[in-house]
């Protein structure tokens, strides 16, 4: 019989001690939080504006194209992933990421938004082009109130029911400040950020 190797033994010995000296297992506690907002909109507009952000309601899609227009008046380059936003806008699905460099402005459809923090998600379906909400000068997303939820908490629940290939949140404008504590907008992503909350 050979014997065992001295590595082996003292490794074995201090796994046998870390065995043995485990703490209990302990259930986790429910975390309750604190109750959403009675007005999730208004929750959520408040907190948009806080980092940053612009959002605008509208009710129907009449007003919505208006109110696009609006925004994209003056801008040369706008593509809309939006069906029915922009009848003169460039089709992204199909183009070639390095040809949609020149886009000023980007017109997606948010699948959730979150009223404590602002957060959007966009899905890859939505977006159709992974690139677009970072390349862009301007994001604008349009969101149903419907589909405001309180908390991350709640968005991750609600994006378990049909768990997306790729997906990104997104708050506000982009910005940083960690070089020299200075804050610096755009710096990874678009300078201005609009949400369009659709009753």
């Amino acid at each position: 019989m050979v014997p065992e190797e001295p590595e082996v033994s003292a490794r074995n010995e201090i796994l046998a001690a870390i065995r043995a000296n485990r703490p209990p297992h302990v259930v986790l506690p429910e975390l309750a939080g604190p109750p959403p907002p009675d007005d999730l909109p208004a929750a959520f507009a408040v907190q948009l504006e806080a980092i940053g952000g612009t959002c605008l309601r509208v009710s129907g899609r009449s007003e919505l194209r208006d109110v696009v227009e609006q925004l994209v008046e003056g801008r040369d380059q706008v593509v809309s992933a939006v069906r029915g936003v922009r009848a003169d806008t460039r089709e992204v699905a199909d183009t070639d990421s390095h040809e949609l460099a020149d886009v000023q402005v980007a017109i997606l459809a948010g699948r959730v938004a979150v009223a404590e923090n602002a957060a959007v998600w966009l899905d890859e379906d939505a977006m159709q082009q992974r690139v677009l909400p970072v390349i862009v000068e301007s994001l604008i997303v349009v969101v149903s109130e419907d589909d405001i939820v309180g908390t991350m908490h709640d968005a991750y629940t609600e994006l378990a029911r049909d768990v997306p290939r790729y997906g990104q949140f997104i708050a506000g404008p982009s910005k940083t400040a960690d070089i020299e504590q200075s804050l610096v907008i755009g710096a990874h992503g678009a300078k201005e950020m609009t949400v369009i909350l659709t009753s």
